[in-house]
């Protein structure tokens, strides 16, 4: 087999392949009308251009627009703010992130940097910060070398072209530990922004505290006509293609459970084995690589194997074939594969002899796609050959998370889980099984709970005990009658709501599935199901603010295509096996959420909070 390696750059597809091809409408509209926001705010400043930012901030800003359309408005160069380099260029253009740290490093570059002859202009990206803005202002010899302070809301960040979140992993830890509600704030002016782009108001449902909180946000903008409160320029006419009439909110804390137990889709595996990236691609370790193959191309390019055993190779995933695969459950990934493989073989070796001179020259200049998607069609028949082993690998820990779901039990250490524990292997996956233990049975007797702490600090140290009581305090582990350690959030109801919303049903099909529970192989998340009873029933029982039910009755005096789709947000990170879930919804147009979270990010977004 080819190597996983082979043809895994972007530089490899040509140059007619769209390279949103499989992407929603709505998620094309999306990022469309970031680009123009973008090229427009460039434009807006006359001569060329030198943006000094970080390489993070680098990277959220090319998933708009490559180094090449860049230059096409006017940015002759691209600085990283730590290096502090000087510039000719007429104008400067910071773009700075969201925190203190990153404000402190545009006070030190323009304290020490000397470009007289430059317009100093900072944007804030995807959003200002009054602490920052106040600071700058303190210094004043810094705020006098600034043209104009404003934000730059690029906010929506597009996902494996079905997905926009805005890359906020920490909003349930900074809400449920540090209670810091202004997250809800930047929410409510993200969604508003989408509103903008909707050119409508939209009907608003919501479901949970924090869902509540950002409607009423929206409603209070929408009554204040408000557009300057999120610190944005004007808003652009709406976007093309974004039809949408509703908005349905729901917070994560309905299902923290979800998130930490195995997906078994191909997108949600990808995540959690290898991570996917802001630009569509996972990181395999040169390792689990095809060896052979890859030491013969290392030796074809007359250079040595790399030995590293921590080097990596960056895989793009985005492409037409990803798109066909990403919510399969893994055991119908093989005979999806085998007839992709049959397109792609019959449409690259039709019989030459047979063409007329017309069809010839269209073959030739159809070639390149024709071997761009075979080339891909190996490397995901690879991929799906490492995901096969790594489900091999986590057969134990899939059993184990079943069997905690199936049969709660509170009152004793459980076996299976002390193993993993004493083992001391993984941190990750120790604290998991205990907080999905705590899930089931809402809530671990005094003497469970004190025995798993004093297991996690004996097997990985004082920082994982650390971890642990953060988790207890956000309520991924409850003691039962706790009189500490109290979560802000109300925990799941595991027995009541596995039984009224059939969470795990007895059978579940995983080819052609349709049940969403599928992407789970036996669970499905209740935030799916909630929304899917949410559609049955036209969202009675949910919270509808004021005006939204005028909105409501307009929009059913119109056609069915012309009222638009729903949108769905979740509030505090949604997984790509939930996604899988929700695609099967009728006539939810567009997924979005605060962050995409899988079993990995869940427990460091929760944790890595002081």
């Amino acid at each position: 087999m080819a190597s996983v390696a082979s043809g895994t750059s972007n530089a490899t597809r040509p140059h007619n392949v769209d390279v949103e091809e499989g992407w929603t409408t709505q998620v094309r509209a999306v990022r469309a009308y970031n680009r123009k926001l973008l090229f427009t705010t460039l434009d807006s400043i006359e001569g060329n251009k030198t943006i000094v930012w970080s390489e993070k901030l680098m990277q959220r800003v090319n998933v708009f627009a490559t180094g090449t359309e860049l230059k096409e408005h006017g940015v002759v160069a691209n600085h990283i703010v730590d290096k502090q380099q000087t510039t000719s260029s007429p104008n400067i253009l910071f773009f700075v992130e969201k925190s203190m740290t990153e404000a402190n490093k545009l006070i030190d570059y323009l304290t020490k940097v000397n470009n007289a002859n430059s317009y100093n202009h900072v944007f804030f990206i995807p959003d200002e910060w009054y602490a920052a803005r106040q600071k700058l202002k303190d210094q004043k010899n810094i705020w006098e070398k600034l043209e104009s302070v404003q934000a730059l809301p690029l906010s929506w960040l597009p996902s494996e072209g079905d997905i926009i979140s805005l890359g906020e992993p920490t909003l349930p830890s900074r809400l449920l530990l540090n209670g810091d509600w202004t997250v809800l704030h930047r929410c409510a002016c993200a969604l508003f922004e989408l509103e903008r782009m909707v050119g409508r108001p939209l009907v608003l449902h919501s479901k949970g505290r924090w869902s509540d909180d950002i409607a009423n946000m929206m409603v209070k903008m929408r009554d204040n006509n408000d557009w300057t409160s999120c610190q944005g320029p004007q808003p652009l006419p709406p976007a093309v293609g974004l039809n949408l009439n509703r908005l349905v909110l729901i917070d994560r804390w309905v299902d923290p459970l979800a998130p930490l137990l195995t997906p078994h889709t191909y997108a949600a595996m990808l995540d959690d084995v290898y991570g996917i990236g802001l630009k569509d691609s996972v990181k395999i370790p040169e390792s689990e690589l095809d060896k052979t193959e890859k030491e013969k191309k290392d030796n074809s390019a007359g250079r040595e194997s790399d030995k590293s055993p921590n080097a990596m190779r960056d895989i793009a995933v985005n492409d037409e074939i990803f798109h066909r695969l990403k919510h399969l459950h893994i055991a119908q990934l093989g005979r999806e594969v085998a007839d992709i493989w049959a397109d792609v073989k019959r449409d690259s070796e039709k019989s030459k002899a047979q063409m007329s001179i017309a069809e010839y020259h269209l073959f030739v200049k159809k070639l390149p796609i024709f071997l761009y998607r075979k080339d891909r069609l190996t490397q995901h028949m690879h991929l799906n050959e490492l995901l096969n082993k790594a489900m091999h690998r986590k057969y134990e820990e899939i059993m184990v998370e079943r069997e905690l779901l199936s049969s709660p039990i509170s009152e004793r250490v459980l076996s299976p889980v002390e193993d993993v524990i004493v083992r001391g292997e993984c941190l990750h996956r120790s604290l998991r099984l205990v907080a999905i233990q705590s899930i089931a049975a809402e809530g671990l007797k005094t003497t469970v709970l004190h025995a798993y702490r004093k297991m996690i600090f004996q097997s990985f140290g004082v920082d994982a005990l650390n971890k642990f009581v953060k988790m207890q305090k956000i309520g991924l582990i409850r003691e039962k009658a706790a009189q500490k350690f109290l979560s802000r959030y109300s925990p799941m109801l595991f027995s009541q709501q596995k039984k009224e919303y059939n969470l795990m049903p007895e059978e579940v099909e995983a080819i052609n599935p349709s049940n969403s529970a599928y992407a789970y192989a036996y669970y499905s998340s209740l935030v799916v199901r909630m929304i899917e009873e949410g559609v049955k029933i036209k969202w009675v029982g949910w919270n509808t603010p004021k005006g939204s039910v005028t909105l409501e009755r307009n929009n059913g005096d119109m056609r069915e295509e012309d009222a638009g789709a729903t949108a769905v947000f979740v509030v505090g990170g949604i997984t790509r096996a939930e996604v899988a879930g929700l695609r099967q919804i009728k006539n939810i147009g567009l997924i979005a959420s605060s962050s995409i979270a899988n079993r990995k990010s869940i427990i460091d977004s929760l944790t890595n909070i002081l």
